[in-house]
């Protein structure tokens, strides 16, 4: 065996323990973590309208607040053999995150390999399997989760269509960012850098881009069928709203503050960083740029294009953040990851920077389990969910058994935002809540947290309020 064969060998036994340890934090105590709030009771609401009332959905979430815009509700869609699987009991979300991480493992190990090589695959899997941000996110029911096999699906038919003479390859490039850009609206920044990617590489090889081009904005425009029914039916509301939102000043900002974003950009960076300390962060970010440019000039044929493309949303991202002009959330900056641990990665080791890279990764891994430096280190997101779906589901399952003979409405005594979820799995179980059942009927309540005078817990943290009619054994 060869010394290249052997470091291979290595190598791949290293990224297969790096890649066990990843789907530990994921899968362990899986079913005791998952959420099941808003978002998740949204698309199971949806889920069931299609299955029992056969009404099919044409709007999905709505883009950043209120006044925002919608995208077409393919996650819905995607949820619905997981919930089929389960006759619409939303434990079909555990499986669903299973499936999810296991193919996007996978996905990312066969892309990252062909295209860098098996130590790039090795240190994206060591940054990203105890990344605090992303464990938590990882198992989260929701359309962000599926952005980081978007953005690898992209890299794999940005390679496809640029090393092979073949039209549906188009076809498949303009389904693909058309469908991730419906999960959450992030991902327009892969559409820029796919752009970016193409219009150099087309320009570098002097080749004619019109005809792939057409093809692959009218494959795009297929994926927005469903809001354009939306709009044929309600005099283009939708159309209204993204106008609106973009020159009407519908995202509700008076007052922009440009650098808002940079101290979210820090809390997201800390599993990297350690230190939250914005002047950091700028200058790492900064310093990946660099990096970026060198990577570009260092690179041929494919990774060429890419780092191009990849400085161009490193330029972008700032910009377009200081004219959003307010605070997004952590999770807005997934899609930045991946080509954050692809040049950080790959820019070390082509470096000869080994020892650099080892040193990053071993002190991330300090910080993301420390408490001193981190406020929600990976061990504090493996136990169970206070508000969870397992903790919701154990309320009203004691419901159904204790009272599933009597007649009564549901009510909550609970902090907003705690509610849904319950009426899912309220309906789930026949139990009416207040608002639509029989005013006649007595009132059970919810509470969040509950009392420790007569109110029955549940959990630790959630209780109910029986009334006095089942008091007295009625």
């Amino acid at each position: 065996m060869t010394n290249k064969k052997k470091s291979t060998l290595v190598f791949l036994i290293i990224t297969g323990l790096i890649t066990a340890v990843l789907l530990f934090f994921r899968f362990y105590n899986l079913q005791h973590r998952i959420i099941f709030d808003w978002d998740q009771e949204s698309y199971a609401n949806q889920i069931k309208d299609l299955i029992v009332n056969h009404k099919v959905s044409l709007l999905g979430p709505r883009t950043t607040n209120a006044t925002g815009f919608y995208l077409a509700p393919y996650f819905t869609y995607l949820m619905l053999p997981f919930y089929l699987a389960t006759k619409l009991h939303p434990i079909g979300s555990v499986y669903f995150v299973v499936a999810y991480n296991l193919i996007f493992v996978v996905s990312a190990f066969l892309l990252l390999k062909k295209v860098f090589d098996i130590k790039v695959v090795a240190a994206f899997f060591a940054f990203w399997s105890m990344n605090f941000w992303m464990v938590e996110y990882d198992i989260i029911p929701w359309w962000p989760i599926v952005l980081p096999l978007g953005i690898l699906t992209t890299l794999f038919l940005l390679r496809k269509v640029t090393t092979e003479k073949n039209l549906l390859n188009w076809v498949w490039l303009g389904l693909c960012l058309g469908l991730f850009a419906n999960m959450h609206f992030q991902f327009v920044f892969v559409i820029f850098f796919a752009v970016a990617f193409l219009s150099y590489h087309f320009w570098r090889n002097k080749l004619n881009p019109i005809k792939p081009i057409l093809i692959t904005a009218a494959a795009f425009a297929f994926t927005l069928t469903p809001l354009l029914l939306f709009d044929l039916r309600h005099q283009f509301l939708n159309t209204k709203l993204f106008f609106g939102f973009f020159f009407g000043g519908g995202s509700g900002v008076v007052h922009k503050n440009f650098i808002a974003w940079i101290p979210v950009l820090t809390n997201f960076l800390q599993p990297l960083l350690v230190i939250r300390y914005d002047i950091l962060t700028l200058v790492f970010y900064a310093a990946l740029g660099v990096g970026n440019f060198f990577l570009f000039k260092q690179s041929k044929d494919y990774k060429r294009d890419y780092y191009f493309a990849s400085l161009c949303l490193w330029i972008i991202v700032p910009l377009f953040f200081a004219f959003y002009g307010q605070r997004p959330s952590e999770y807005y900056f997934i899609f930045l990851l991946p080509f954050v641990l692809i040049t950080l990665s790959d820019g070390l080791l082509r470096g000869k920077l080994v020892y650099v890279l080892l040193l990053i990764i071993g002190v991330g891994i300090y910080s993301n389990f420390n408490t001193t430096y981190n406020y929600t280190p990976v061990q504090g997101k493996l136990v169970t969910h206070p508000f969870g779906l397992y903790n919701k589901q154990k309320v009203v399952s004691y419901l159904n058994e204790h009272y599933g003979d009597k007649k009564y409405n549901v009510s909550f005594t609970v902090e907003p935002g705690r509610e849904p979820g319950f009426r899912y799995l309220l309906y789930y179980y026949n139990i009416k809540t207040h608002d639509i059942g029989d005013p006649k009927n007595p009132l059970i309540q919810v509470k969040i947290p509950p009392r420790d005078d007569g109110d029955i817990k549940i959990t630790e943290a959630i209780g109910i309020q029986l009334p006095p009619e089942f008091k007295n054994g009625k």
